[in-house]
């Protein structure tokens, strides 16, 4: 079975820049820059991976990294 979810949003370009607007989990507007570069879209979320796992040693590992994701057409 495939979930799919549709969060509206809109966008803006201008120049090599694409805005997308959107509402985040809390309901807040939510704002995401991207570059357009010829037939590629880049963006990064910040602090968009995270994971936290017991230490074989005890305590607690945390791991926050960015996410950088490139969108090509061909």
């Amino acid at each position: 079975m495939q979930e799919s979810e549709i969060d509206p949003a809109t966008y803006t370009i201008n120049g090599s820049v694409l805005t997308i607007t959107f509402d985040d989990s809390d309901g807040e507007e939510d704002m995401l820059l991207a570059t357009i570069s010829g037939n590629t879209i880049t963006f990064v979320v910040e602090s968009g991976y995270y994971a936290e796992e017991d230490s074989p040693t005890g305590g607690t590992i945390f791991v926050e990294q960015d996410l950088t994701y490139v969108f090509t057409k061909l």
